[in-house]
């Protein structure tokens, strides 16, 4: 089965995250990880942000099988302790620990699941806020329907 849309694994996720966790954390696409920093943000908040894709198998004119990266960056704020940053990378990694389980747990049809895959490293600023990106491959096949 080929997908309607290229980048349904975004919805997707960001669908099953804000079913799964608890009401206090936000969850929004975004759609350039470079911006992710840019203004005043509403934390605790799980951003989903599609990467890349990589052609995996073209050998045949009727599919491709793709493999696409996408993003999960938890963003946390504690501006009381900005000189050690320990409160906002102690709940990102409680809320890591809760996307990894969510999405581990979650086919998203037709790809082949979700694998937990290397992320950038983690990174805070000036402004008390902490990023944690959780890094995902997921293996596609877009097929035509019928060969002529």
């Amino acid at each position: 089965m080929t997908p309607e849309n290229f980048l349904f694994l975004g919805p997707a996720i960001e669908a099953r995250l804000k079913e799964t966790l608890p009401d206090h954390i936000r969850v929004s696409q975004a759609y350039d990880l470079s911006r992710l920093a840019d203004g005043v943000q509403l934390v605790p908040v799980v951003f989903v942000v599609y990467s890349r894709y990589q052609v995996t198998d073209a050998s045949l004119a009727s599919h491709a099988a793709v493999e696409q990266t996408w993003f999960t960056v938890i963003a946390t704020r504690n501006a009381a302790q900005n000189a050690t940053g320990n409160p906002a990378r102690a709940e990102a990694g409680e809320i890591a620990s809760q996307v990894v389980d969510s999405l581990l747990q979650t086919r998203f049809k037709p790809a082949k699941g979700l694998k937990l895959s290397e992320a950038p490293a983690a990174g805070s600023d000036n402004a008390g806020y902490f990023y944690l990106p959780l890094a995902w491959n997921a293996s596609i096949t877009f097929a035509r329907e019928s060969c002529p």
